[in-house]
């Protein structure tokens, strides 16, 4: 199969199933530790700010949040959100939601706020305005880097890439 979602799928159904033949967890099989490991939980984009705080204020075991937003009153959101959970980390996903000039406003404000990255602010194909930007934060490639051949153009443009199983 070719690269993407469904090779990731019947992949990971063939681990499922030599796991539950051999008794044998597919972390073991694979020779993985099993060390602790960090992951994030997801805020989704809600009507209203103060929506989106109440999901993060009721997820009282996680500390890492992934932020959805667009271009309706992202700094708001995240204040809400900032303000149900001082202590949390936070990051954002825009999925390519912004203008290179929304970036430029938002980003400081949002740094303000404590958020510690923007997870792919322009449209793929429209964001090689961020050669020689240097932002405030990160920016992470997610839609823009979806294989091998991809990746140098996105390191001319993003300080992270998201790295997903099926790409």
């Amino acid at each position: 199969l070719p690269h993407g979602g469904a090779r990731n799928a019947a992949d990971a159904a063939l681990w499922d199933l030599e796991s539950k033949l051999t008794g044998e967890s597919a972390w073991a099989m694979a020779g993985v530790a099993t060390d602790p490991i960090e992951t994030v939980f997801t805020i989704g984009l809600e009507a209203e700010p103060e929506e989106m705080a109440t999901k993060a204020a009721a997820a009282t075991d996680m500390i890492l949040f992934k932020v959805k937003l667009n271009n309706d009153r992202p700094v708001e959101r995240i204040a809400a959100i900032r303000d149900a959970r001082a202590d949390a980390r936070l990051v954002v996903d825009v999925n390519e939601g912004w203008t290179f000039e929304q970036l430029q406003e938002v980003a400081p404000q949002l740094k303000q706020l404590g958020v510690s990255m923007i997870e792919q602010p322009l449209r793929r194909g429209e964001d090689e305005v961020l050669e020689g930007y240097t932002p405030p934060l990160p920016l992470c490639g997610d839609e823009s880097c979806l294989h091998l051949g991809e990746l140098d153009q996105a390191a001319e443009r993003y300080q992270m890439i998201n790295i997903k199983l099926d790409k």
